[in-house]
């Protein structure tokens, strides 16, 4: 299944789960540089469960924006853990925002050693819930690197949404239908009965 096939029947289960929970997807934009928030504006009615989205490409949208401490960004930079969790805390103006945000090295320019171009974190908050954050490292062009963030930033919300007890097994089901091996084994972790 090609990738944007992937990433819109995420955003299709995505959007019955907002709706079903009362819930507005929020977005913090670094690398990816608007492709989520684009994604999602794709399916009509995304203004039932599509709040807003922070295209926050310097350092001083994201202190300004989003209330990424200026200390965290001299220290850690904006390509980090701590970053990316403070992005998406900085989108929870509401208590019922599922927040998303992704910060990287798309390329070519840009990265370290320690972390390539292709490095890529992203995080998720649900509400009631901490912070989840990942790191990955995607490989191909500036596009390529930006589309598969998009892909990784939907998936996560799917799986943190199963953290609510209550949809997982709507998850689960979807999850088989996706042809992601790796979406796939970590719902089966979970033990749902079926």
């Amino acid at each position: 299944m090609l990738l944007s096939k992937r990433i819109e029947k995420l955003i299709q289960h995505l959007s019955m789960h907002m709706m079903a929970r009362g819930w507005m997807i929020a977005a913090a934009e670094s690398c990816s540089g608007g492709m989520l928030a684009h994604c999602l504006t794709q399916i009509s009615g995304s203004s039932n469960w599509f709040e807003f989205s922070v295209v926050s490409y310097s350092n001083f949208a994201k202190h300004r924006f989003l209330g990424v401490s200026q200390d965290l960004l001299d220290h850690e930079g904006a390509v980090s853990a701590p970053c990316a969790k403070q992005m998406a805390e900085g989108l929870m103006v509401r208590e019922n925002i599922l927040g998303i945000a992704i910060t990287g090295f798309a390329g070519p320019l840009g990265g370290s050693e320690q972390c390539p171009v292709g490095t890529v974190y992203l995080a998720w908050k649900i509400p009631q819930k901490n912070c989840i954050v990942e790191r990955m490292c995607f490989t191909g062009e500036r596009q390529e690197i930006a589309k598969q963030a998009v892909y990784y930033a939907l998936r996560g919300a799917v799986l943190s949404s199963f953290r609510m007890q209550d949809y997982q097994r709507m998850h689960y089901f979807f999850a088989l239908t996706l042809e992601d091996e790796i979406l796939q084994k970590q719902c089966q972790q979970l033990e749902l009965p079926l």
